[in-house]
Order: C-alpha cells, then sequence, then structure tokens
C-alpha cells in the first residue's frame, strides 16, 4: 500500500484513540442576524433551536448559538476539550469571555483545568457564514474559501492526550512531506520517519499511552537533523 494512504489509515485510526469519552451537546438556542454597521447587527424577529444536522443560513448570514453543558464530576483528572463543527468561521466564548477561534481548521478546543472542573459551562458561538472569495484578476489566482456553514458535530470529550500529540504530528508531517520536492534529502528523512511510526505502532487499536509517546520520540527525531 502506498504511503500516504497508510498515512491517512493511521490518522483516522488515532482519529478515534484520542477521543475517550464524548457527551454531545445536543440542542443549542440560535439568533439569526446580519451585520448592518460597526459594532451593529439587524437581528431576525423570532429565536430558533439548532443541533448537529438541523442548520441553514445564508451567505453573509451571522448566527449566536447559546448552550449550557455540565462536565461530569468523574471528568475531574482527565484532559477535556470540545468539538465543534460547523463550517464558517466563528468564535467561542465561555461564560461569556471570548475563548477560541472557530474555523475549518480549529474545531478542537481544548479546556483549561479551571474551567474543566467547574461544574457547568455556558457556551456561545458566534458563526458567521462566510461568502466565496472571487479570483484575483491579476494573477488568477484565489485563497482557500472558507467552508458554508453545516452543523456537522457539537461534543464535550475527553482526550488521549499521546494519541492527540501524535495524531497532529502525523498531521504536519503529512503537511510537510506534501510541500517538499521529490526525492529531496529532507522529504527521504520524513519518509522514513513515518514508515518507522507506522511499523512501530503495529495496530493502534491495541497500542497504549506509552507505544504513542514513543512513537512521537521516532517521528520527532526527522526535525533535528
Amino acid at each position: 500500500m502506498p504511503l500516504i494512504r497508510r498515512i491517512n489509515r493511521l490518522q483516522k485510526e488515532l482519529q478515534l484513540r484520542w477521543i475517550k469519552e464524548s457527551r454531545d451537546i445536543g440542542e443549542w438556542s440560535l439568533q439569526r442576524a446580519f451585520y448592518a454597521d460597526e459594532g451593529e447587527y439587524r437581528y431576525g424577529a423570532e429565536q430558533e433551536t439548532a443541533a448537529p444536522g438541523r442548520l441553514q443560513s445564508q451567505v453573509r448570514e451571522t448566527l449566536f448559538l447559546e448552550a449550557a453543558v455540565q462536565i461530569p464530576e468523574d471528568w475531574a483528572d482527565e484532559k477535556a476539550g470540545i468539538i465543534f463543527k460547523a463550517g464558517g468561521e466563528g468564535l467561542l466564548s465561555i461564560n461569556g469571555s471570548p475563548y477560541h477561534g472557530l474555523d475549518k481548521n480549529r474545531s478542537f478546543v481544548p479546556l483549561t483545568k479551571t474551567l474543566a472542573v467547574s461544574g457547568e459551562l455556558k457556551l456561545s458561538v458566534e458563526l458567521y457564514h462566510v461568502p466565496l472569495i472571487p479570483e484575483d484578476p491579476l494573477n488568477g489566482q484565489k485563497d482557500n474559501d472558507a467552508p458554508p456553514v453545516h452543523f456537522q458535530e457539537a461534543r464535550l470529550v475527553t482526550v488521549n492526550p499521546a494519541a492527540e500529540s501524535l495524531y497532529f504530528t502525523v498531521t504536519v508531517c503529512l503537511d510537510t512531506l506534501n510541500r517538499l520536492a521529490e526525492r529531496s534529502v529532507e522529504r527521504l528523512q520524513l519518509e522514513h520517519a513515518l514508515e518507522d511510526t507506522i511499523l512501530f505502532i503495529g495496530n493502534p487499536a491495541e497500542a497504549d499511552e506509552k507505544r504513542f509517546r514513543q512513537a512521537m520520540l521516532i517521528e520527532l527525531r526527522v526535525f533535528t537533523y
């Protein structure tokens, strides 16, 4: 099997491992608005409810979503976070304070230890449906478009830190690999490190936290060359 396909399979298997426990955040209150002027919005007449799989929006529309979640007491010693996938670009506020940006590259929000043991969290998301970016007439290129709003997932989770770190390291390595010239020394070194990591882990479903941490050392060695 080609290396890239094996790396993609490893990424998918690590994704399954780095989430330990999960609680859906189902119902959200929703207020729609359009930007009118600096610091001003024109709000829709009615407040609605939204949930993953049940949300549509218009281009240039801003969605204000709110929900409250209770963190289980037995999660006190765990690394906790929020997964929020909804497309567009947005900002998550927790207990009234801006906390974390949301976009296609940032759907996992780690919680501080203080928040993770605070019991109830009041979540507010301001989500903007970004219009398509027109092609630049000067060079015939365009920036990457933000995905349209499509509410896929909202969950409170605990994570396996070792599997999480390895997943994101492999993702960065794959992105770097795709940018390196074919047959360059740097690309060959990175390919060998990824090959060694895949062989060392074996079946991710059977690997423990210690093995994930050891695999991280194999992966990171290429950046010390």
